[in-house]
């Protein structure tokens, strides 16, 4: 019986853990990321006062930077809602009514995607700040599939002041440094 029993608790454990596992998260949070093309990490000076966090998560602004300023950006998270990329046309290894769920953007249409329990980066041949609502791809040479929706993404970024203290600020909009192509 108490064999029965610990063998039913580890199957259901099995069976949840591989569930939970083939199932693509509502929201993921990209540690580390950097969502266009050529963004990067580094020298940083704001061009505006920003506001700044102590975490993400604070409802408080714990400090304004000064437009001027410069600071080091170590490193930031993307936290993005998943959209369903439906396939529309042959394109390997994926058929026509295929889903990808797709989360952060990294530019030149490559995507974190997640597909048959596993994440990686796919070209989707699109990029979210074109085309049409930025939710599909226009150029029919290049389009395998449609973006349902748009995607919903928040970026906060760790920044070090002069003075070594770190803070987060959300998006990039208020610096300049952060493109290495511009």
């Amino acid at each position: 019986m108490i064999r029965s029993i610990a063998a039913s608790v580890l199957l259901c454990s099995f069976v949840t853990g591989a569930f939970a596992q083939e199932h693509a998260p509502k929201v993921l949070v990209d540690e580390g990321a950097c969502p266009f093309e050529c963004c990067h990490y580094g020298r940083w000076t704001a061009t505006k006062d920003t506001l700044a966090f102590a975490s993400p998560s604070a409802k408080r602004p714990a400090l304004t930077i000064p437009a001027g300023t410069t600071v080091m950006a170590i490193t930031g998270h993307v936290r993005t809602v998943g959209q369903p990329f439906v396939v529309s046309r042959m394109h390997a290894p994926y058929k026509p009514g295929d889903k990808l769920m797709v989360y952060t953007y990294y530019g030149e249409g490559a995507f974190s995607v997640w597909h048959n329990g596993k994440r990686f980066t796919e070209d989707l041949g699109f990029s979210p700040y074109g085309g049409t609502g930025g939710k599909r791809c226009t150029d029919k040479k290049y389009c395998w599939g449609t973006l349902s929706g748009e995607l919903q993404s928040d970026w906060w970024i760790l920044v070090r002041l002069a003075n070594g203290k770190t803070v987060w600020v959300h998006d990039a909009d208020g610096f300049e440094g952060q493109d290495a192509c511009g």
